[in-house]
């Protein structure tokens, strides 16, 4: 299955370890096309090595490769001419608009909401969503294949492995409380692979979508401590406040 409805992923969605792997798997799903650019990559590795300034620069960069590797034409390129003729109430969010107007998106996901206010981008016919109503949107279209997507998310998590309790805790951290909710009171039909040890992490390497499991490889090491992301600690600032003070 794959959708012809197309939606852009604002640079501080990718931000945290641990909404950048779920968006992701979701993409994989087909019930959406995930689009970014390479402005977008630059703005949430710049502000992510800002604030944690422990992270490898080096496993970031194949992070990024990895992302770009694992969904299809997820690229947007050649938009760079028609950004200044765009407004927004912050000008150096022009780029986002810009490529998601060239992607033919239909939704900018970001925390950012104000940043992208209706009168400035509906002309587009194109709407901000933030990624917590994105997540449910997509569970809407097709319940069973998004909770595919999730239980694969949290078995890729071998080093360290998580509890389904502490990987729905992280989403709740992770500033997607509604997702983390919905998830909670279906937790009895994920597994866990805490325990499982060596047999986990084959199955994370010969998963469903082979791609994405070579790149979270990189994401469960590097940043499965990291959940919080946006904050550098597990703590409950809002993402977008954060997001523009770091500029």
């Amino acid at each position: 299955m794959i959708s012809t409805f197309a939606a852009f992923i604002d640079s501080n969605v990718f931000y945290g370890a641990r909404l950048r792997s779920l968006i992701l798997y979701l993409a994989q799903t087909g019930l959406f096309r995930a689009r970014w650019s390479n402005d977008v990559h630059r703005e949430w590795m710049t502000h992510l090595i800002r604030n944690r300034p422990d992270l490898n620069e080096s496993l970031l960069e194949r992070t990024r490769r990895l992302m770009d590797g694992s969904v299809l034409d997820c690229l947007v390129t050649g938009y760079e001419p028609i950004i200044a003729s765009l407004t927004l109430p912050d000008p150096d969010d022009r780029h986002i608009l810009a490529a998601a107007i060239v992607a033919g998106a239909g939704i900018i996901v970001t925390f950012n909401l104000a940043d992208f206010p209706d009168t400035a981008i509906e002309q587009f016919g194109i709407h901000a969503r933030h990624p917590d109503e994105f997540i449910l949107d997509a569970i809407a279209m097709n319940e069973p294949m998004c909770l595919e997507a999730v239980q694969e998310d949290l078995t890729h998590y071998v080093s360290p492995p998580m509890t389904v309790d502490s990987y729905i805790d992280s989403l709740e951290r992770a500033h997607v409380p509604k997702t983390a909710s919905f998830l909670r009171e279906r937790k009895i039909i994920f597994t866990d692979n805490a325990g499982i040890g060596e047999q986990v992490e084959a199955m994370a390497k010969t998963a469903l979508h082979p791609r994405l499991a070579k790149w979270t490889d990189t994401s469960s090491r590097q940043g499965a401590t990291q959940d919080e992301g946006v904050t550098g600690k597990a703590g409950s600032r809002d993402p977008a406040r954060r997001w523009k003070k770091s500029r």
